[in-house]
């Protein structure tokens, strides 16, 4: 809304060292279906707490004005705006001095920005990390690459896309599903430029977010054209055979000749496939690779079980050029 004056979750200003789940899992790094964040509240207290305030509020919203009434700092990353700024919670921060941070609440609509054209001029070399699917390690490959560039004199930052980049601390970045469309492709270019400007890297990763063809969350066309890519890490579960949540339409992920066949009508080629093997005994994964690297003639390696040490060659090459 114009005029809007939400403030946006201040940037990490340095990465911090994490643990990173397994490859598609949720950020919490459990699996676990039980896994409850509320189960320290008394239920009875919270009825009492609810009956007493009358404030109208969401169940989650409910939860979170009495944690906070405790004095218990809040980082929400759920998909939902959290009615922060009501009277109430600007209350709770005055008589208790905790925080509520709505990572994935947008920038004010007057500081988002259209794209320019600027990161055409851009010395560093851009290259997304994109996935046949949504949840097959797109992020995890990221790191990975991002930490063996580093440790190779290859100066390398990564660009962050979603919430769980935003909390375990990466320089730079946005959270792509909660900018409005109409200013996406600029924001890309901002977080890039603005990357360029105070980290100076040589290299580039953008953490993808869900895949070309996912028609649940179609995404990558905007890193690849709007982020000025030099070429695509292509992520891929081949144990997947429908996209995830599209089982029961029958929506099977594309083939990686085929996918790599889309990505180069944009313009780009990809230099490597990433494997994430969680899916498939070792034996099976490491035959599927080795056929895979044979029809594609381009490098195919599995980042958890071997690292990612075999693409900085090609990754000091595409920067040469």
């Amino acid at each position: 809304v114009d005029g809007d004056t939400r403030q946006a979750p201040p940037e990490p200003e340095s990465p911090a060292p994490v643990q990173e789940p397994t490859m598609g899992s949720d950020a919490s790094g459990t699996d676990d279906d039980d896994y409850d964040p509320w189960d320290w509240i008394d239920e009875e207290e919270l009825d009492a707490h609810a009956r007493m305030h009358m404030l109208g509020f969401t169940e989650f919203e409910e939860k979170l004005f009495y944690s906070r009434s405790r004095g218990i700092n809040q980082y929400v990353a759920k998909r939902l705006i959290v009615n922060g700024d009501d009277e109430e919670f600007a209350l709770l921060a005055q008589t208790t001095g905790s925080t509520l941070t709505d990572i994935r609440r947008p920038r004010p609509t007057s500081e988002l920005r259209f794209w320019t054209g600027e990161v055409l001029d851009i010395r560093a070399t851009v290259v997304p990390v994109l996935g046949t699917d949504c949840a097959v390690g797109k992020r995890t490959t990221s790191r990975f690459l991002w930490e063996a560039c580093n440790a190779a004199g290859l100066k390398t930052e990564m660009i962050y896309t979603g919430q769980t980049g935003w909390m375990q601390g990466y320089n730079h970045g946005f959270i792509f599903d909660a900018t409005p469309n109409d200013f996406v492709s600029g924001e890309l270019e901002r977080v890039i430029l603005e990357c360029e400007r105070e980290s100076a890297p040589d290299l580039i990763l953008i953490e993808g977010q869900g895949s070309l063809r996912n028609p649940s969350g179609p995404c990558g066309s905007e890193f690849i054209l709007s982020g000025h890519a030099r070429g695509v890490i292509l992520q891929h579960d081949p144990a997947r055979r429908y996209f995830v949540d599209q089982e029961e339409l029958g929506m099977r992920v594309p083939r990686v000749e085929d996918e790599i066949e889309l990505i180069r009508m944009f313009g780009v080629e990809t230099i490597a496939v990433t494997l994430n093997g969680q899916g498939w005994p070792e034996g099976k994964m490491m035959r599927y690779q080795s056929t895979l690297r044979d029809r594609l003639h381009i490098p195919v390696v599995r980042p958890i079980e071997e690292g990612v040490a075999e693409l900085i060659p090609i990754l000091r090459s595409l920067i040469a050029i």
